[in-house]
């Protein structure tokens, strides 16, 4: 209205307890069927792994370190035929 009253609003915050684990792009996850979860490089070969996420939001995924361990290779553009093809490394 033109005046310079100070002008208050009331916010509330929603916080979500910190998760631990594996933070991956939204673009690896791949449905198989009813299953949900992504290819992994297991001894020179791709396997899907059907694995539950422990939190997400619009763009990340995060899943257990029990379920995908660090280090092993996640394929980032996933396709059908993929499952059981040896992979050079």
């Amino acid at each position: 209205d033109g005046t310079a009253k100070t002008r208050v609003q009331e916010i509330s915050w929603n916080q979500k307890p910190i998760k631990e684990g594996i933070v991956l792009p939204k673009q690896v996850v791949w449905t198989m069927g009813e299953e949900r979860g992504v290819y992994v490089v297991i001894r020179g070969r791709i396997q899907f792994k059907n694995v539950k996420p422990i939190d997400e939001n619009e763009d990340y995924i995060c899943y257990s370190q029990e379920d995908i361990p660090i280090g092993i290779p996640v394929i980032l553009n996933p396709r059908a035929g993929l499952d059981g093809l040896s992979i050079k490394m």
